[in-house]
């Protein structure tokens, strides 16, 4: 076989082509991205069980509630932002028997009801023996009910922040 000196040059051109598409495999990956910030949230828990709990005497009326969603707010023509709804009715409280689940508190006393924390602050702030009238719906009727408070030991909640994420 002869080798020209054409061939050569092909022959060098194809080894430089080569050589150049081996390298752009060899070079080094680009920098990574920076990661996204995370933003940083805080989480608060309620620690500890009941029974190991430290106990506090407090004024009790015996409902657990929630706000009440858009809906039901517009269904009943509430003012928006306002009222509580019942979940829970606590068997042995002085709640029982008078309010029930699924009843819209609208008022404690003259006190417009907006959120769960403000019902039980206002409670807390009562004494034991106090009478109490509530303004409530139920099925979709307005009545006003009262209820006698009375003072039970409960486990004082301690509540933590702690930060999460990175």
């Amino acid at each position: 076989m002869n080798i020209t000196k054409t061939h050569l040059n092909r022959l060098s051109a194809l080894i430089a082509t080569a050589s150049l598409s081996l390298t752009s495999f060899a070079q080094t990956p680009p920098a990574e991205k920076p990661a996204p910030k995370i933003e940083k949230k805080t989480l608060r828990i309620i620690s500890g069980s009941d029974d190991k709990m430290p106990k506090e005497n407090v004024t009790f009326l015996g409902v657990e509630t929630s706000p009440v969603d858009d809906t039901l707010s517009a269904q009943l023509s509430l003012t928006e932002g306002t009222g509580l709804v019942v979940r829970t009715v606590v068997a042995d409280s002085p709640a029982n028997g008078v309010v029930q689940p699924h009843d819209v508190l609208l008022k404690l006393d003259d006190q417009v009801l907006i959120e769960v924390r403000q019902l039980a602050v206002l409670i807390r702030g009562k004494k034991a023996g106090d009478e109490v009238t509530l303004h409530l719906m139920r099925a979709g009727q307005p009545k006003s009910v009262k209820v006698k408070l009375v003072q039970r030991e409960m486990p004082k909640r301690l509540l933590e922040e702690r930060r999460i994420g990175p």
